[in-house]
């Protein structure tokens, strides 16, 4: 199932560094991960691997198209330009994947589940998110790259965006959850507004107005915590909880 190349996980700034996202955890990030070699017929569930674009495309050249279908991903880190075969991935799920600085071309998801996954500096071009689901993602305004792609649920997905907010990591940070709550408020409007911009012209109506409906959200919540957070004032959100924004400093992009 494995090659015998061996990745150091330790090269992986996200899991070793960047306290805020999903990946983050710092105890394993000295632990290898060993490449696949994308044998997913035999093998349907992998962990702790590396994926790269490089040995799927090797494997694959023959094909026109290739389909990958009902793998479980944990804990995988994916590499390289993804640009070949049209790739299709079908009801897989990705558990505590970080996508690193991939590149997509004309990819398919459908039926995918994605969970404390970080998609945050990868870049889609021409893809399809396709009745996906989201829980706890990383995604980053400035370093993620959606363009021509169709995300069938955006709302769902904007919703899902994740930060750390546990009290005792932020403190070694001079951080708080309730200011990594704002500065994500204002993420998820940024990135709400690049999802729109990318399905309007390759989505259907029912994938537009909800893309509408995820940045006309997010951009009011994101408004209402600017205007809050020098005032240190409780936020009402639209889902009824209440946070109080309290710390001014973060380096959450």
């Amino acid at each position: 199932m494995m090659s015998k190349t061996v990745s150091p996980n330790g090269s992986n700034f996200k899991r070793q560094k960047n306290y805020w996202e999903p990946v983050y955890a710092p105890e394993d990030s000295s632990k290898p991960l060993i490449e696949f070699d994308w044998n997913t017929v035999n093998y349907p569930s992998v962990k702790k691997v590396q994926c790269r674009a490089e040995t799927l495309s090797a494997k694959t050249a023959q094909f026109r198209r290739h389909n990958i279908k009902s793998v479980e991903f944990d804990t995988c880190d994916f590499d390289g330009d993804f640009d070949f075969n049209k790739l299709t991935f079908i009801k897989c799920r990705f558990t505590n994947c970080d996508f690193r600085s991939s590149k997509w071309t004309d990819a398919k998801f459908s039926d995918c589940h994605f969970e404390k996954t970080s998609l945050s500096t990868s870049k889609f071009v021409d893809c399809q998110f396709n009745n996906c689901t989201w829980k706890s993602i990383g995604i980053s305004s400035n370093e993620m790259h959606i363009s021509g792609t169709r995300i069938s649920n955006p709302h769902d997905f904007i919703q899902a965006a994740y930060t750390n907010n546990d009290a005792n990591v932020l403190s070694q940070f001079s951080t708080s959850p309730s200011y990594q709550s704002y500065r994500l408020e204002g993420t998820k409007a940024k990135v709400a507004r690049a999802v729109l911009t990318s399905i309007q012209d390759h989505g259907d109506d029912d994938a537009f107005f909800d893309g509408v409906k995820a940045y006309i959200t997010q951009h009011l919540i994101a408004k209402i915590a600017d205007k809050n957070i020098f005032e240190l004032k409780p936020i009402q959100f639209l889902n009824g909880s209440k946070t109080r924004l309290s710390s001014l400093h973060c380096d959450l992009s």
